[in-house]
């Protein structure tokens, strides 16, 4: 017992970060929150501003929620150890869970935060980031980093813009190989993240059945599927059928160590609108843009305001047609392609991840 109340208090000592996101298959969740939160944490690292057993997870494990759990220990960090009903969002249970697990500064990645929920965090004497919060907590934490998505309110402690964004800054700086396209073969990448909820990769394969019986020859199809094993699977058939009656350049990965270099490397990507469809931007490579939830569409619109992406339609089910006329524009005009690629051109500088990274080490000062 007395072991047991030592190494508690030993953890909590030495947690000088604690992150709390989800990761699962259901909507508005996604793989996203901790996928960004990953990056933020071995930046931290990167820049000598903690070591990794400093650095501590929060997130659900049972049900849906074991995809976020299993990221996060592929990844060596630790995780909190307790039920999934202690870290129900924004309640009193969650905020006492965390201040027991960390003295220091506390990162919360999800839609909406709480206002009392905040201020409990912070009576408890911690400091509090939240990040793309469209909820009233925002204004009561110490810092709300608002890159995508519009705060419900603008205050001095909520920042925004794209110079905030979080994106694997390695696969940015590192020098890309230059598209040779040797083969004279257009490359198009496709990927909807961990969990595609309208099956949009579905209606992907019936846009490259209906190209190909359209005659259209000379492109190579690089299709980031989902990661359940059953969908692989029968995803991988439906591939086979169509390569039988193709030049078999229709390529299926499911998580490839050389996901960036896959993208960078594609003539046009359809993506849906979470943080994939900023790399295509930082990237530079035309795109097509699927919204799977609300504030997807409204991110969607945005970017194609600003002339960086091509949304596939004003609603988020859209049609197999829509999305047919949309990819044939796009392959066929090379002059939209060009112009996305020069509104892109310094959009993002992908150093968003190092400002976060010094903005937490000021926090942790000053706590």
């Amino acid at each position: 017992m007395l072991f047991s109340v030592l190494n508690l208090l030993f953890n909590f000592l030495k947690t000088k970060f604690i992150f709390r996101c989800d990761a699962g298959n259901i909507p508005e969740i996604g793989t996203g929150h901790v996928s960004r939160c990953l990056l933020i944490a071995k930046s931290l690292i990167k820049e000598n501003i903690c070591c990794k057993d400093e650095i501590i997870f929060a997130t659900r494990k049972d049900g849906p929620f074991s995809l976020g759990f299993k990221t996060i220990n592929e990844s060596k960090f630790r995780a909190v150890c307790t039920e999934d009903n202690f870290l129900i969002p924004n309640s009193k249970i969650e905020s006492e869970t965390l201040s027991e697990h960390c003295h220091g500064v506390i990162i919360l990645d999800r839609l909406k935060t709480e206002a009392k929920f905040i201020k409990n965090l912070r009576f408890k004497g911690n400091k509090v980031l939240t990040l793309d919060d469209q909820g009233s907590g925002a204004i009561e934490a110490n810092l709300s980093i608002n890159a995508i998505l519009d705060p419900i309110k603008f205050k001095k402690n909520i920042l925004t813009g794209y110079k905030y964004l979080v994106i694997d800054e390695d696969n940015i700086s590192a020098k890309l190989k230059s598209k040779t396209n040797s083969d004279n073969k257009f490359k198009i990448f496709a990927s909807f993240g961990g969990y595609d909820h309208f099956g949009y990769l579905e209606k992907i394969l019936k846009m490259i059945e209906k190209n190909i019986c359209d005659g259209s020859r000379g492109f190579e199809y690089r299709l980031i599927g989902q990661l359940d094993f059953i969908k692989i699977r029968e995803n991988k058939l439906k591939i086979d059928d169509l390569n039988k009656i193709s030049d078999n350049n229709i390529f299926f990965y499911s998580k490839p160590k050389n996901f960036y270099q896959l993208m960078a490397e594609s003539d046009l990507a359809i993506v849906n609108g979470g943080l994939t469809i900023f790399d295509t931007i930082a990237r530079c490579v035309p795109s097509i843009g699927l919204p799977q939830y609300e504030h997807q569409l409204k991110t969607l619109q945005k970017l194609e305001k600003e002339g960086l992406v091509c949304l596939v339609s004003n609603i988020i089910n859209f049609s197999e047609n829509e999305l047919y006329e949309r990819f044939s524009l796009l392959i066929k005009n090379s002059n939209i392609r060009n112009q996305i690629k020069l509104n892109c051109k310094g959009k993002i500088d992908g150093h968003g991840t190092k400002r976060i990274t010094f903005l937490l080490n000021n926090l942790l000062k000053n706590r």
